[in-house]
């Protein structure tokens, strides 16, 4: 499972679509959308940063590494 989520899945065909349901194409509120496009962004640019090691395990993956 480990294996499948970190090597295998990231190798998938791009822009593949998803269900018709989960399509959020055009529905963000405009008024907002820059706020919370800044604030994700900021988000995921903390992930690099990070040098302390995970302290959860997932039961299907294990203890996780940073680099994971």
């Amino acid at each position: 499972m480990r294996a499948l989520a970190l090597y295998i899945a990231p190798n998938f065909k791009k822009n593949i679509e998803g269900e018709p349901e989960h399509n959020t194409k055009g529905k963000a509120d405009n008024a907002h959308f820059e706020k919370y496009r800044n604030e994700f962004i900021h988000l995921i640019s903390q992930f690099p940063v990070n040098t302390h090691s995970l302290p959860l395990s997932y039961p299907a993956f294990g203890t996780i590494s940073t680099h994971e």
